[in-house]
């Protein structure tokens, strides 16, 4: 069974470089926590980037990106035997 600890935003921010600290509060001052947390993961960013879903083009496959990466966070935490070894 994975343990989470109960963290505030001010103790995760902690955990982050200033910079960065300062797009995500700016990003959960805007959106709230969870869609803070997908525009972030799926912005596009720098021409010539590739994004965390690994896309040039993320337009179509950001959804898709996102929706993904929950359902696996969610098997992660709820013990789904994909994961039992972790």
């Amino acid at each position: 069974m994975i343990e989470i600890d109960k963290l505030s935003l001010e103790e995760w921010y902690n955990c982050i470089k200033p910079y960065q600290k300062r797009v995500i509060e700016q990003l959960v001052a805007n959106y709230g926590e969870e869609k803070a947390s997908e525009e972030w993961l799926t912005a596009r960013g720098p021409i010539q980037t590739v994004t965390f879903g690994g896309s040039q083009s993320n337009t179509v496959d950001s959804p898709k990106y996102w929706s993904r990466l929950k359902d696996e966070f969610d098997k992660l935490i709820c013990g789904h035997p994909d994961y039992e070894k972790e």
